[in-house]
């Protein structure tokens, strides 16, 4: 519970607002100061942004901790004392806090979702300016705000350095809108702009208002509403130098209307800036007529124009806060006639995949002739209008006699988009070649293609039967892709000699021959620029190579078991003294095998005679330099982890129990060959072991780089503590007996979702995206 603390002088009369009564210092204190508070630039410094902050704020106990520390390592947050103390905390759904304190319904992330929803990314000319609208451009100027709102639209640009655009990029920009004639109004956004020194900001606005074709400059800012104090004079006579100039700010709750947001925007108004309004439809903020009526009247009320009612886009972490489109359209209609027209903003989607901005109003327009106009009012009365006649000929206005082919005559491509469509075409993965689902390729090797050649059933272990490559092409398909089975590296080249490609190869080759057999698919695709899921040549390398990533790791502190690598049986008695600082029992294997190849009861061995005896075998059968490590007694765990660099994220721990008839003590090839008969897989619910063999995998998995998912095995040592035993970063993906999928099914995963999750991480990281194209635009494109 937050304690609200009133300052001395203000315990005669009730405050208008918290911002009068409640000041939160660096650490999440609640004190009283009253001579700083009205200051931005202290406001500013002391917003609320760590983890010890929020969990004061939230009491968070230390079971959640660790989430929520994920949740802001991953989208980051920063909260004004001003905005903060407008929260009524007595409400867990308190409107004001769902737009500023993090939620973990933000990490349901994978699922549903895009980066860049609108893709301005695809349509920006120099970086940070995006040209989509003929007459118009939008100027990303920083990334940095004074709050960070939970339904951003821009959450990529949180992952980024925090830094305002240096006056070499803003130059760039100023130069396109120099040789861009049909321009005449830039947009200047962020991160939020107002943000930025005054003298940088002044500068592009200078440049941008000498150009002869610029005739209205417009900055979006949300400072009026979470640090009003930071509208000063000074900020406004710099502004007002630069008129016609608007700013359109985001009131999205009447809580939010202060006496500091009111003076606010007064100061801006006075100076002969108009004040616009853009509120975003959030679920439990405002999604009621009751709500949006208050706030409009009270807009209308501080000469604030509601200009705007945005569907809130669908963002990565947003979902929980996004309404159904019909709640928008509802709203609308119980304004409409209600209210002044002043007072009802346009409801509009902006449309995914950079289709713009869509106005969506009740249907008051329910059929049309030459003759009549058929209208609903706003009471459902039904109205009949006549068309007039246009000339004395008698010739109607409207000449195609129906309401459809009306329709259909205003969706066709204005000239004006003529360039941006030529434009968007040109792009690798928008061009009239290319199919409406994106094309996936399939790469695998086959046991069976490989039993046929000669190999034995080991050999061909860590292969894939044809019902995995049966589960992956027909999940991967019912997602909205078109696959395409390829084969092994073999099969891969035979295509590529004919001249075969794909918008992106699932690779799951194991290939057959060396320490690099995992690398040689991908390093292929990357010679022909074809892109892929799973990780690089060098991490797949490196992985298969355990004794190379345990000396890699080394320099990451990663806890291991002691090990040393010996190339022969003459070399083995050269690690005496190794084996003497390590002692017995210990663990022998094969360096660069997978699927557990080469361990069996045998690989613990608890004297020097059997030792050797066990290196020769494996020596023999293998061929190849052998890892002989300090052996773990303790309980193994397997790690799912799925994403890329901080949106890294684990999915689950599962401890490998072995029954009564397994091989002891070991994950052993015939263990896990038969593991439906001989492993029992445990879903660890143990928080301290699950927050511990979390903290370890991720720790492997960034260190090393793996890509989109992977499998990080780990045992624990004779007191418990994890250490590493070896990652997987092409984990089996068959649905019944491989361990990734395994532990989906654990904690209620589908495997329609484990493979989703996947191809998501993929494309996010190689800047694809999975939207089906609409007809119109390639139809437009076609017919250019």
């Amino acid at each position: 519970m937050i304690e609200r603390i009133i300052l001395e002088e203000e315990k005669d009369k009730p405050p208008d607002c918290l911002t009068d009564c409640l000041v939160v210092d660096g650490q999440g204190s609640f004190f009283a100061v009253s001579d700083r508070w009205y200051d931005a630039g202290w406001q500013f410094t002391n917003s609320i942004q760590s983890l010890s902050e929020l969990s004061k704020l939230l009491n968070i106990d230390n079971a959640t901790q660790f989430e929520y520390e994920k949740l802001i390592r991953q989208f980051r947050y920063k909260v004004t004392p001003y905005y903060l103390s407008l929260i009524d905390w007595l409400d867990a759904a308190d409107p004001i806090r769902k737009q500023c304190i993090p939620d973990l319904k933000e990490m349901d992330y994978h699922v549903v979702g895009q980066t860049d929803p609108l893709w301005e990314e695809e349509d920006m000319q120099v970086p940070g300016l995006v040209h989509r609208y003929p007459d118009r451009v939008l100027a990303i100027v920083t990334n940095i705000c004074a709050m960070y709102c939970r339904h951003c639209t821009r959450k990529r640009k949180w992952y980024e350095e925090q830094a305002h655009t240096t006056k070499k990029e803003m130059a760039l920009m100023v130069k396109y809108v120099k040789e861009t004639p049909q321009v005449r109004e830039v947009i200047v956004s962020g991160g939020d702009p107002l943000t930025m020194s005054l003298e940088n900001l002044d500068w592009f606005l200078g440049e941008l208002r000498l150009i002869p074709h610029v005739e209205v400059l417009r900055i979006g800012s949300r400072i009026p509403v979470v640090l009003p104090m930071a509208i000063t004079e000074e900020l406004v006579h710099m502004l007002a130098k630069h008129r016609p100039l608007w700013l359109n700010t985001q009131f999205n709750h009447p809580r939010e209307i202060t006496p500091q947001s009111a003076d606010a925007c007064d100061k801006l108004i006075r100076a002969g800036i108009p004040v616009s309004n853009q509120s975003v439809l959030l679920r439990g903020v405002n999604d009621s007529v009751d709500v949006m009526k208050e706030l409009c009247y009270k807009l209308q009320k501080i000469m604030v124009r509601p200009y705007y009612l945005f569907q809130c886009d669908p963002v990565v972490g947003v979902e929980h806060l996004r309404t159904n489109v019909w709640k928008g359209i509802e709203i609308i209609e119980n304004m409409r006639g209600h209210m002044g027209g002043l007072c009802i903003p346009t409801f509009v989607v902006d449309a995914p995949g950079g289709g713009g901005k869509i106005p969506l109003q009740p249907f008051y327009l329910l059929s049309m002739s030459d003759n009549e106009v058929i209208l609903r009012n706003h009471e459902g009365l039904i109205i009949n209008y006549h068309n007039p006649r246009t000339n004395d000929s008698g010739k109607q206005k409207i000449s195609t006699g129906t309401l459809q082919s009306f329709f259909y005559k205003s969706t066709q491509p204005s000239e004006s988009n003529i360039l941006r469509l030529k434009r968007r075409a040109s792009k690798s993965y928008y061009n009239e070649e290319m199919p409406k689902l994106l094309k996936i390729g399939l790469t695998y090797d086959l046991k069976s293609d490989y039993l046929k050649k000669g190999y034995t059933e080991e050999e061909a272990a860590e292969f894939d039967n044809e019902d995995t490559i049966n589960a992956m092409e027909k999940t991967i398909t019912s997602l909205g892709y078109k696959v395409q089975r390829i084969g092994n590296i073999d099969s891969l080249l035979m295509q590529l000699n004919k001249n075969n490609t794909w918008d992106m190869v699932f690779n799951i080759c194991e290939g057959i021959r060396g320490r690099n057999r995992e690398a040689q698919v991908p390093a292929v695709l990357e010679a022909y620029n074809i892109s892929y899921t799973f990780s690089d040549p060098l991490t797949l390398s490196l992985c298969l190579d355990k004794a190379a990533a345990k000396k890699y790791l080394k320099a990451f502190d990663i806890p291991m078991a002691r090990s040393f690598l010996v190339r022969s049986i003459e070399s083995l008695s050269n690690s005496d003294r190794d084996l003497q600082e390590m002692g017995l029992p210990v663990f022998v294997k094969p360096v660069y095998e997978g699927s557990s190849k080469g361990i069996d009861g045998n690989s613990i061995v608890y004297d020097t005679d059997m030792l050797k005896g066990q290196c020769a075998v494996l020596f023999k059968k293998y061929k190849q330099p052998l890892l002989i490590e300090e052996f773990l007694p303790g309980r193994e765990y397997t790690v799912g982890i799925v994403g890329n660099g901080k949106e890294s994220e684990c999915i689950g721990v599962l401890e490998i129990i072995l029954c009564d008839k397994a091989e002891k003590n070991v994950y052993s090839y015939m263990n896990k060959k038969y593991c439906e008969e001989l492993i029992d897989y445990v879903l660890v619910e143990d928080k301290a072991i699950v927050e511990e063999a979390t903290c370890l995998a991720l720790k492997v998995y960034n260190s090393l780089e793996c890509k989109d998912a992977a499998r990080v095995d780990l045992r624990a040592d004779e007191n418990g503590k994890l250490h590493f035993l070896e990652v997987n970063p092409l984990p089996g993906l068959n649905p019944v007996t491989s361990d990734l999928p395994i532990l989906c099914s654990k904690i209620g995963i589908s495997y329609r979702e484990l493979i989703k999750k996947i191809l998501g991480s993929a494309l996010q990281r190689i800047s694809l995206q999975s939207i089906y194209m609409k007809d119109i635009i390639h139809e437009s494109c076609n017919s250019i």
